[in-house]
């Protein structure tokens, strides 16, 4: 879901690659694959489920000059660095911290402060430093997006205090939710 339907026009690591490489052939590109793409079972041995990628995807990667984590020995730590994501977590984790992410997918979060996209990344100031505005911001928005968007749990903590019985206020809301759909 994270790169099929979220990643939009962009949803191939291996074409993001390439237009990073034409915008930018001098930087390094440091490969991470998401763990969960490997499994593991604890009855048999590696379960192969969620293994998509091919030798020959890794090969072609290498052909475009990535280096991949755990593999290398080169020193990337540095200014210079910026993840790149289709549409994963690490933007709100990154942006909570006041950090800028390249963002190349169209994830729930779109706008969230600190998503950039790849026509902004010529633009960036190098080194990246922390900024109270996006941190901030990113936590309006967030709230914002989140907060009141579901419903109370009303039927899980029926009667914990002797409260009586709320089914029927949560088939009220219930009900509204649904016709305001209709509206």
């Amino acid at each position: 879901a994270t790169s099929f339907p979220e990643g939009g026009d962009w949803h191939n690591f291996i074409d993001i690659t390439i237009e990073l490489r034409k915008k930018f052939p001098e930087w390094p590109i440091l490969y991470k694959e998401h763990p969960a793409s490997f499994y593991f079972s604890f009855l048999s041995r590696n379960s192969n489920v969620g293994i998509m990628r091919s030798p020959n995807y890794y090969k072609l990667l290498r052909q475009l000059g990535c280096f991949f984590v755990g593999e290398t020995s080169h020193n990337f730590q540095g200014p210079l660095a910026i993840p790149v994501t289709i549409s994963g977590s690490v933007t709100i984790e990154r942006s909570l911290q006041g950090l800028p992410t390249l963002v190349m997918g169209e994830p729930w979060y779109k706008g969230i402060p600190g998503m950039l996209r790849l026509e902004d990344i010529s633009n960036l100031q190098f080194p990246l430093t922390r900024s109270r505005n996006i941190q901030s911001e990113t936590i309006n928005f967030l709230d914002n997006m989140l907060s009141g968007k579901t419903f109370e749990n009303r039927l899980l903590s029926l009667d914990q205090k002797g409260l009586g019985n709320r089914e029927s206020e949560f088939l009220n809301e219930y009900n509204a939710f649904i016709n305001s759909l209709f509206s």
